[in-house]
């Protein structure tokens, strides 16, 4: 589901690695499925960012860029 978003929406906008699916407040683990979680088709389903994996994204790609 997270890259069917980043497709849709632009990996700018909403990268998958970045997104945190909640569903009746629970956090969706990657490896499961939405049956698994039994979300069921027209639910409610939050998307989140991490703004922790930017953040570690761009501290290494200063840390990179600074032996070059």
């Amino acid at each position: 589901m997270k890259k069917n978003i980043e497709g849709a929406q632009g990996a700018a906008v909403y990268p998958a690695a970045q997104q945190m699916l909640i569903h009746q407040g629970k956090v969706l683990k990657d490896e499961t499925t939405l049956e698994e979680n039994q979300v069921a088709e027209n639910s409610f389903v939050v998307i989140m960012l991490s703004k922790v994996m930017l953040m570690l994204i761009l501290m290494i790609g200063l840390f990179l860029c600074s032996y070059v």
